[in-house]
């Protein structure tokens, strides 16, 4: 009698340890629900149930219970380091307590420089590598953003096919963020500064071209990965658009590594024949979408290309560009440069 009734206890107590665990860990995974960033201080001496009240009153933690008793239990609350912190969006109890611990936000932001010409891919290391973002978070938001893209309010969205992801339209630029921040606030950071660089000016000369900013940004990535100067870009750039007003395919060498993943100054003819809607070898006109994220340089240079006679160019070995106005005369410049 007296075993089954210790059994019975026993087992109540193993039920309510089992539950409240559950209960503390749902608490603290929960996401917060402050809808703009907070800057949060710690004193110097403040108790675990002052701060847990705070952290509770600027929505940063579901509740303030759940929150304390994670915190004692992991032994956390004696680590915690007075100053002043800035939380994102959307964080989590467990990842507030982690930040308190870790330090003051102003020790753990970093800079993170994105050269142009970097793919979404190349950028999601960059930043992972920095302690950013999750590299896979990053691009699952950036490949698939039409939940993303239908909530941004300008129109830098306006031209762009909904199938197409968001390469061309990252900002490469030096950037300033919190280590772990969400992945949606790095992309808005830099989708933010896409729009706010792409002004007015830049818009209405868009408009005049008589091309959509999709089209820009496409023919600008292709113009940021084949050229390296802005004067050779922005003769590329008319060669490019003449090409395709005559019908004839584009055959840029940047698109077919970017369908191969390969980095080669001239690809193999296996190369050019892969089978994708990026391959300019196989395919007339643009791309879906931009092979790569283009500067402001190249942006310009597609906005506002130098009229010229040439059809053909290749670059040589020492990154010079050779300019062709005949493919006889482009074939023989190849065996100069190329085959010899």
């Amino acid at each position: 009698m007296i075993r089954t009734i210790l059994l019975t206890l026993l087992a109540a107590v193993i039920t309510v340890v089992v539950g409240l665990t559950l209960w503390i860990f749902s608490a603290v995974g929960a996401t917060s629900q402050n809808e703009s960033v907070v800057n949060f201080t710690v004193a110097k001496g403040e108790g675990i149930r002052s701060i847990a009240g705070r952290l509770e009153k600027d929505q940063l933690i579901s509740a303030r219970l759940p929150w304390t008793l994670y915190t004692v239990l992991t032994g956390r609350h004696t680590s915690l380091i007075p100053g002043t912190y800035t939380f994102q969006t959307a964080v989590t109890g467990k990842a507030v307590v982690e930040q308190l611990v870790a330090g003051p936000t102003e020790e753990r932001e970093v800079t993170v420089t994105i050269p142009e010409g970097e793919r979404l891919e190349e950028i999601a290391t960059i930043l992972e590598n920095k302690g950013v973002v999750d590299a896979a978070a990053f691009l699952s938001l950036t490949k698939q953003p039409s939940d993303f893209v239908q909530t941004w309010t300008t129109d830098l969205f306006a031209s762009k096919p909904p199938t197409v992801d968001l390469e061309g339209y990252l900002f490469p630029d030096t950037y300033r963020f919190f280590e772990n921040t969400p992945a949606e606030t790095v992309v808005r950071r830099m989708i933010e500064n896409t729009d706010r660089r792409l002004d007015a000016t830049i818009r209405a000369k868009i408009l005049t071209s008589g091309r959509s900013l999709h089209e820009i940004l496409t023919l600008a990535s292709i113009l940021e990965m084949e050229l390296k100067t802005p004067s050779d870009r922005a003769i590329a750039a008319d060669l490019f658009l003449r090409r395709m007003a005559a019908g004839i395919a584009l055959q840029s060498d940047a698109t077919v590594n970017y369908v191969t993943g390969k980095s080669r100054l001239q690809p193999t003819i296996a190369d050019t024949e892969v089978e994708s809607p990026y391959n300019t070898y196989r395919n007339k006109g643009l791309p879906p979408g931009p092979i790569a994220n283009p500067g402001l340089g190249a942006i310009n240079a597609a906005i506002t290309p130098t009229p010229n006679e040439f059809f053909f160019y290749l670059t040589a070995p020492g990154g010079q560009t050779i300019w062709s106005k005949t493919y006889e005369e482009h074939l023989t410049k190849k065996r100069r440069y190329l085959d010899s």
